[in-house]
């Protein structure tokens, strides 16, 4: 996937003096928290649709486990996600919360 490999390439390439700025837009959903870790408690995952994603194919969709997995890789070592000042909201207004 092209967007995981941008995230890759920053989490390389960046120093613990850069300031990283990462731009998000598109639509959201919802699907089915598979590992139990939505604090939120309504069981689902959000994630965002890239230009390719398949409907209905929730392997093709960003979800927020990744996200989360790929912005830590970013930070200098040590620090928590929750340090970046981030809010990611869809066309629809779903909220998604990063892992810590």
């Amino acid at each position: 996937m092209a967007i995981e490999e941008a995230f890759s390439d920053v989490a390389a390439k960046a120093r613990p003096e850069d300031t990283v700025i990462i731009y998000i837009s598109g639509h959201g959903a919802s699907v089915p928290d598979r590992d139990g870790d939505e604090a939120d408690g309504d069981g689902n995952d959000e994630a965002f649709l890239p230009y390719d994603a398949v409907k209905g194919d929730a392997a093709s969709y960003i979800l927020d486990d990744a996200l989360g997995r790929w912005i830590a890789a970013i930070l200098p070592r040590g620090w928590p996600s929750s340090s970046i000042p981030a809010t990611a909201v869809d066309r629809h207004a779903q909220w998604m919360s990063l892992p810590s």
